[in-house]
């Protein structure tokens, strides 16, 4: 019995070390929230020159080369324009991660990413409603608010996003694309 226990014993301890080793190493976790406009010449839009308040979240994994998000849009129409509601599972590329060189520049520069995946929306007009899938295409950078090399920090993260979906219809109304949402957000890194 003390052998099996000595032995449970050994295997477990290099385990527990991998675990803690796994947690100090892991990828940097993101959750934003915010802002923006949606530009939407869509009808019934009765003031389509106007953009529509926006609501943006976002929660991801991965601060290197590669990302991966799971966000969520809503813009802010009454009863009369089209609302749109989405969700995305998107890829994120920093293409300039790689840079080495010190300063706040080439921190916002080593942020720029580019924004690829796929998202459902559901468009309504009062209680008439329609789902559209389609591929989701976007940019973003951060501002870093804090000192470099922290393990936690805040960032303003500033973005362009479109949603390039099927055709689809609310009532009698054919749905097309948004023309373009831009956003702000506050960005944790942890």
């Amino acid at each position: 019995m003390q052998r099996f226990t000595a032995a449970l014993l050994l295997l477990a301890l290099p385990s527990t070390a991998r675990a803690q080793d796994f947690w100090r190493e892991r990828p940097k976790v993101q959750v934003a929230l915010g802002l923006g406009a949606s530009f939407d010449g869509n009808a019934p839009n009765p003031h389509p020159d106007r953009p529509l308040s926006a609501f943006f979240f976002g929660v991801g994994i991965g601060d290197e080369l590669l990302g991966l998000d799971l966000r969520s849009f809503a813009n802010g129409a009454t009863q009369m324009q089209l609302g749109r509601l989405s969700l995305e599972l998107v890829g994120v590329l920093r293409p300039v991660v790689v840079l080495a060189r010190e300063g706040y520049g080439y921190r916002v520069l080593r942020s720029a990413s580019v924004d690829l995946g796929v998202g459902v929306e559901r468009d309504s007009v009062a209680l008439d409603s329609d789902w559209r899938a389609g591929l989701l295409l976007g940019a973003h950078f951060d501002l870093p608010i804090g000192p470099a090399g922290a393990t936690k920090e805040l960032r303003l993260r500033l973005g362009v996003r479109r949603l390039f979906a099927g055709s689809g219809s609310v009532g009698d109304i054919s749905v097309k694309d948004s023309t373009v949402e831009l956003y702000g957000q506050a960005a944790f890194v942890f």
